[in-house]
């Protein structure tokens, strides 16, 4: 059996649900842990995705000002893959192809990733001011 473009997606949306609950779960005080990012470790200077783990799983708690301050795109990420996981369910069960179109959109990726520049920008000036 292989697996298919659902299979895979489904797979891949549910670990990147599932590693931050249980990363709540195992870690309750991870927004006070050291950063795991080695572009922060040895430039001191955050990357783009700084942030987004603490960010999900402030979500999963429940403090949303906490996961939008740790990284704002926590809370898209959380909301595409729910939303990829729920479309590639449907697809694989009524074989349809809504997944591919949302994740083919032409709007899609230069949107978020001008949101996300936007955001890294602003998080850059952020620290270099402090």
């Amino acid at each position: 059996m292989t697996i298919n473009t659902q299979h895979k997606r489904i797979l891949g949306a549910a670990i990147t649900l599932l590693v931050p609950l249980v990363l709540l779960f195992t870690s309750p005080g991870i927004e006070h842990e050291q950063s795991w990012c080695p572009f922060l470790r040895l430039l001191h200077v955050p990357c783009i995705g700084c942030g987004l783990t603490k960010s999900l799983v402030c979500a999963y708690r429940g403090d949303l000002s906490a996961s939008l301050a740790w990284h704002p795109f926590g809370l898209v990420v959380i909301a595409m893959a729910l939303l990829l996981l729920a479309l590639s369910i449907h697809d694989l069960r009524h074989g349809t192809r809504w997944g591919d179109r949302l994740l083919n959109h032409r709007l899609l990726w230069p949107l978020l990733g001008t949101l996300l520049a936007v955001t890294y920008l602003i998080k850059l000036f952020h620290h270099f001011l402090h």
